[in-house]
């Protein structure tokens, strides 16, 4: 197991939980081209409580990962596809592919609204633009566009709709990697110390 580059975590039991590994290459120079020749190298893996095994190899940047226990479906982000894979989460924490959801940008936090199961996402519109603010975190010249997007799957499945909440050019909040909503509040977090908080005045067609 080569777990260099942990992106997130998802429990889905007692002691059971399982984690997005971004690339094979640890943080620096070399992750970074493994980065810019879009390889395939990122990986899930699964923890049962005693060991670590992997699930899934030759993914594309795995990043976000989401349960939504009641539906009981697992979500994957990737942050150089732009898209989000869906998974079936079996009795035994076994996996089964669903479907996958493109994006047009890409995946760095999820939410899953529990009683709707709709699926808020913070992206980065412009993946450069957040990787020049990993560089440069304390220089505020220096920020990336913000999206959050909601996505609604419908009851065949298999079919969903995206909505736009909210984005910005990195003014208000820069490089987006975290969304929470709760009872028509949307909390928008960055990568580097601030924390955004909406009102959604609309939330049936938001």
């Amino acid at each position: 197991m080569s777990c260099s580059s942990i992106y997130d975590v998802v429990v889905v039991g007692a002691d059971r939980f399982f984690i997005s590994n971004l690339a094979y290459m640890g943080r620096g120079k070399l992750q970074t081209v493994e980065l810019v020749m879009q390889s395939s190298f990122g990986a899930l893996y699964f923890f049962d409580g005693r060991t670590v095994s992997l699930h899934e190899s030759r993914l594309s940047t795995p990043s976000a990962l989401a349960i939504d226990r009641q539906r009981r479906l697992i979500f994957v982000g990737s942050l150089l596809n732009e898209n989000v894979r869906v998974y079936a989460l079996e009795k035994d924490y076994s996996l089964t592919f669903r479907t996958q959801i493109s994006l047009l940008s890409s995946p760095a936090g999820i939410h899953i609204e529990e009683e709707t199961g709709d699926i808020w996402i913070a992206l980065h519109p412009v993946l450069h633009q957040a990787f020049l603010v990993t560089l440069y975190p304390s220089d505020e010249k220096v920020r990336s566009s913000s999206q959050v997007l909601r996505v609604r799957i419908q009851e065949d499945g298999i079919s969903w709709v995206i909505t736009e909440p909210y984005a910005n050019d990195g003014a208000t909040i820069s490089a987006s990697n975290a969304v929470v909503y709760d009872k028509d509040h949307l909390l928008i977090g960055s990568m580097f110390g601030r924390l955004l908080h909406c009102d959604v005045l609309n939330p049936s067609i938001t």
